[in-house]
């Protein structure tokens, strides 16, 4: 009774305040109070402190039809009293009051009042909308005539589904839950024939509003994350293990946004709202990451499948290459046996060549020693390339061989001036038998012993010329001796095992004595 007597006291300070409500900046105005919690404020002030004390005060104010009545009997007392103090100050005050009131006969308190708990702003949610369903003063307006006071009787449409918002189901499992055993029934027990017991659900509660309820929540998430920690430290995949963990967390976080929306439904909607949109950002990433490992996966399986191919390939190859080198190397030995016996044999037909070459060259050194005996004197003088200059005669095959050394006694003698041809004269005219007289004289045995000389001189020519063939032909042998002693050298050096030591010596003399008769 005491309570309702305030409330009333209340709003009749509001009907007597001087000031329209309209014309109240934003800034001054009262937030939008609930007629619940002015009456609980009411009563936390002038009664027993507690929830239970409004509990027992509210039980008191619903016993029966008869205390309504003398509720509203003492409401209309209280009134009285305070319509008796307001005629106190002056006329004009009264005249402020009364145009206070609405055109339909409702205080200002009421018009007040009904604005703010019926008006839905944007910050408003689901115990606003329901407040609005219920409009709390129009069913006061229904208890009493217009024009006369009216009780404050919002407590009975009053519900706990009306001002505490729902809550969404625990996510917890149940062998997590932690439950209270009694012997005695409450509210929400199940009776267990094991222990014979009643058993209440302490975590998670249908009413999460204690510390108790965030402990038991700290102390399962603790628990579950090394109940993890031990599965993980089995597993090596990374996502399966996220994957795990992740029903954890938003388990935790639910039970979490439960005990936050019982305090504050637009805290819990706006936690609610970031974990989703974090999970929702997450999972989008994992998936992202895990088609990339999936991808380098695969190519890891595909260049390890490469490299144990060339793996075995090496492995092949190692087995494989001393057969092959050995069949190598057998089929160069049994290459260059052969190459080594055609070599062997070439050595010797040239071997032979050369001793008949080297022969010959000496029979034609000795023959020109027989005609030039003194030709290594007179071979490198000026005379030479006079004589290379002069054209060779050609004589016949059966001319004299007089006549072909006078041939060659006349080119030689030709290539020198004129003094040393006289001198060369009279040194050897005594040889030819003749005299100075017998040159001068002129006579027919001159002559015929001319026309002899003279036939001696072709035949010589002719026998020169012969003899120079058969030098040409020995040159023509020696230039193919020598190609072939430089490609047997080439030979000796790719097939070192040979034995040429003797052979190349012989060769070699063979050659300087070519080059020694050429030259003469």
């Amino acid at each position: 009774m005491e309570s309702k007597t305030r409330t009333l006291a209340d709003i009749s300070l509001v009907e007597d305040s001087s000031e329209p409500v309209d014309s109240q900046p934003l800034s001054r105005r009262s937030p939008p109070v609930s007629p619940r919690r002015d009456a609980t404020a009411a009563t936390s002030t002038e009664g027993p402190k507690g929830p239970h004390a409004a509990q027992q005060s509210r039980k008191s104010t619903r016993r029966s039809p008869e205390n309504d009545r003398q509720g509203e009997s003492d409401v209309s007392r209280a009134k009285k009293a305070s319509a008796r103090k307001a005629q106190a100050p002056a006329a004009a005050d009264t005249k402020k009051a009364t145009t206070m009131r609405s055109t339909r006969g409702r205080p200002a308190a009421a018009d007040l009042l009904e604005k703010h708990l019926h008006t839905l702003s944007s910050a408003t949610f689901a115990s606003s909308a329901a407040s609005q369903k219920l409009p709390i003063l129009k069913e006061m307006e229904g208890t009493a005539a217009k024009g006369q006071p009216t009780g404050d009787i919002s407590y009975r449409k009053e519900r706990p589904h009306f001002l505490t918002p729902r809550l969404p189901a625990s996510l917890i499992p149940q062998g997590d839950r932690v439950t209270e055993a009694s012997l005695f029934p409450s509210r929400g027990a199940t009776y267990r024939e094991t222990d014979q017991k009643w058993h209440t659900v302490v975590f998670p509660s249908g009413k999460p509003s204690s510390r108790a309820d965030a402990v038991f929540l700290d102390q399962w998430v603790s628990g579950t994350i090394e109940k993890y920690a031990l599965r993980l430290s089995r597993k090596e995949d990374l996502f399966e293990a996220v994957e795990n963990l992740l029903p954890i967390l938003s388990i935790g976080l639910h039970e979490l946004v439960r005990q936050v929306t019982h305090h504050c439904l637009e805290r819990g909607m706006v936690l609610e709202k970031i974990w989703r949109t974090y999970v929702e950002l997450f999972d989008r990433v994992l998936s992202e990451l895990k088609a990339s490992v999936a991808h380098h996966q695969a190519r890891t399986e595909t260049i390890k499948e490469e490299l144990d191919a060339t793996h075995k390939e090496l492995i092949d190859m190692r087995r494989q290459h001393p057969r092959q080198m050995q069949q190598l190397i057998t089929t160069l030995e049994s290459k260059f046996s052969e190459r080594q016996s055609e070599l062997e044999d070439q050595l010797r037909f040239r071997e032979a060549e050369s001793i008949a070459v080297s022969t010959q060259l000496r029979e034609l050194q000795g023959e020109i020693e027989t005609f030039f005996p003194l030709f290594r004197h007179y071979r490198s003088t000026s005379l030479k390339p006079l004589l290379a200059a002069l054209p060779i005669p050609h004589v016949h095959d059966n001319v004299a061989a007089e006549v072909a050394i006078a041939d060659d006694f006349k080119r030689i003698l030709g290539a020198l001036p004129i003094e040393k041809r006289k001198k060369i004269g009279a040194l050897t005219y005594t040889l030819l038998g003749l005299t100075r007289a017998a040159q001068q004289s002129g006579n027919a045995e001159d002559s015929a012993a001319v026309r002899e000389l003279q036939a001696r001189h072709d035949r010589l020519k002719e026998e020169n010329s012969s003899l120079r063939q058969e030098v040409r032909d020995m040159q023509r042998v020696l230039r193919e001796i020598q190609h072939k002693t430089a490609d047997m050298d080439d030979d000796q050096e790719s097939a070192p095992r040979l034995h040429t030591g003797p052979s190349r010596s012989k060769l070699s003399a063979a050659a300087s004595q070519s080059r020694g008769a050429l030259d003469a």
